[in-house]
């Protein structure tokens, strides 16, 4: 009853998709929508850093940015966050990619945020439907290029390995949201397209993850008890293979276990109450 909406006599009774219970938001729901607005944060600006900036302006921000600035990084680090991003500009290498790249995540950054607008669901449920469906097939027919973008991500296996499961599970859920709400299963379809917008939210959380794992390395009273120990000495192979694989992992797991409860765990509870 939590998700029902009950129309005028003689028509069917409408299911929100993705509408959270009523009452009090709980932790989980905060930190859901804490996940879409840096979602839609970092995709913005790094859409306008991709198309905008020149490469030097790109790397003085990264080289003035909270990234590296506070935790003086071993130059083997900087030297690579640096040959990252001057990929990233080269028209030679990977500019073409990398802007195509984030076009399609800006249109996919704005049909989500739309779709997961409770105002939109409540009010304009068309525009709700027809948003979900246009964002779940540009994601369908781009898993091939972000499958792509992934593998030629060489600086962290570790990373890239969690992130093809990431673009699998885009693929698979979005299937499987599609496909439930086609045959009018709404718990299938809500709990499935949570899962589908967090795999979006993971690379917004990821950066945020990342900065923590840093900090913890800078902090004397927790870097004498982890393995790679203090930041400044943490050279550019185990920086990228521990220490950047660590916050995707981490980012992962937070990412995808919020939204797993959130996605399942209403379910959960009304089958054991």
């Amino acid at each position: 009853q939590d998700y029902a909406v009950l129309r005028p006599p003689g028509e069917s009774v409408e299911i929100l998709a993705c509408a959270p219970p009523r009452g009090k938001m709980t932790v989980a729901g905060v930190m859901a929508y804490v996940g879409l607005a840096l979602f839609f944060i970092f995709n913005l600006k790094s859409a306008i850093v991709y198309w905008t900036w020149t490469r030097e302006a790109a790397e003085k921000d990264l080289l003035d940015g909270p990234l590296l600035t506070p935790w003086g990084m071993h130059p083997s680090v900087v030297k690579g966050w640096i040959a990252l991003i001057g990929s990233y500009f080269d028209p030679n290498n990977k500019q073409a990619t990398m802007r195509t790249h984030m076009a399609v995540a800006m249109v996919i950054t704005t049909l989500l945020t739309i779709n997961l607008i409770p105002m939109v669901r409540k009010k304009w449920m068309v525009v709700h439907r027809w948003s979900g469906r246009i964002c779940v097939a540009f994601a369908l027919m781009n898993a091939p290029s972000f499958w792509h973008l992934v593998l030629n991500f060489k600086a962290s296996k570790s990373t890239q390995y969690i992130e093809l499961s990431v673009v699998f599970m885009i693929v698979f859920f979005g299937a499987k949201g599609w496909l439930s709400a086609r045959s009018k299963d709404i718990q299938s379809h809500r709990s499935s397209m949570i899962m589908f917008s967090c795999c979006f939210f993971y690379f917004g959380v990821q950066r945020i993850c990342l900065l923590l794992v840093q900090a913890l390395h800078s902090i004397p009273a927790f870097y004498k008890s982890l393995p790679l120990g203090d930041i400044t000495k943490v050279t550019g192979p185990d920086y990228w293979e521990v220490l950047f694989g660590a916050a995707s992992f981490f980012a992962a797991i937070l990412t995808f276990g919020i939204g797993a409860y959130n996605a399942y765990g209403p379910r959960i509870k009304s089958k054991t109450a």
